[in-house]
């Protein structure tokens, strides 16, 4: 018997949801099994699934780069980072090298154009599904690359990504996680808040009580010697610990959160 593979989608644009949808329509293999406007809104929903032992899990989920709760970036790399049995692909609109290179250094595995699909798949320009192949790559933990992508940047992105994910191995944030002494349990709470989640939030995420949440943030204000999560979350990313779309334009130095 076949393994269904479910699918999750988290895109803000419902037509581009729709159109995902369609893609799988009649392919038995996979269902998706849900769709959320943002990163935060899937993760409370994974949250949910587990505490309820719901068998509907994803082992896919296919991103946007923009979205205004978590984006693509900052939600893939939380599910590489605290390691969640879930495979990312990327489909989006923006596809410039830096964007493309910020998903891949977040750890997904496949980039899909949105607008290259949609004005060739509908043409039947494609001579296979695109969705379907990228899943079946990134199933065998290989990358895949949106031939409209390949297409527009004269196929270089494939060494660039090889770039990416040899510098992922060197990164320096656990260095930093060391050095002030912060836990593992306290930085999943810190990288929540830096995403935007309220406390409530980031207790339901990560399965705690909210006074758990707060006992988390005043010893991570205490090891890095701050006075409010508006200095811990600039903590954050002034030392790298928190991946965002905006990080990876040009200029990008330091976010000021409230």
């Amino acid at each position: 018997m076949q393994q269904l593979i479910k699918l999750a989608i988290v895109d803000d644009y419902a037509p581009h949801t729709k159109q995902i949808i369609e893609c799988f329509a009649n392919n038995p293999k996979y269902r998706v099994v849900s769709t959320h406007e943002s990163g935060r809104d899937f993760l409370l929903h994974l949250a949910k699934l587990k505490k309820n032992k719901n068998e509907d899990f994803p082992q896919i989920a296919i991103l946007d780069y923009d979205m205004k709760y978590m984006d693509g970036v900052c939600t893939a790399d939380f599910l590489n980072i605290f390691k969640y049995p879930i495979h990312t692909i990327a489909c989006s609109s923006n596809n410039e090298i830096y964007q493309i290179k910020g998903m891949f250094a977040a750890g997904v595995k496949a980039y899909l154009s949105k607008m290259y699909i949609a004005n060739n798949f509908s043409k039947q320009a494609y001579t296979s599904n695109p969705f379907v192949e990228a899943c079946e790559t990134v199933l065998q933990n290989n990358a895949y690359i949106d031939a409209g992508i390949k297409t527009l940047h004269n196929n270089k992105v494939t060494e660039l990504i090889q770039i990416e994910q040899t510098l992922q191995t060197r990164n320096t944030r656990f260095e930093t996680l060391d050095k002030y002494n912060i836990s593992n349990h306290e930085f999943k709470v810190l990288y929540l808040k830096a995403a935007g989640c309220c406390n409530k939030e980031v207790a339901t995420i990560c399965e705690v009580e909210v006074k758990t949440i707060e006992n988390h943030i005043t010893n991570i204000t205490k090891k890095i010697n701050s006075n409010s999560t508006k200095e811990i979350v600039n903590f954050a990313f002034r030392f790298g610990l928190v991946k965002v779309a905006k990080m990876y334009l040009e200029g990008f130095n330091e976010l000021n959160f409230s």
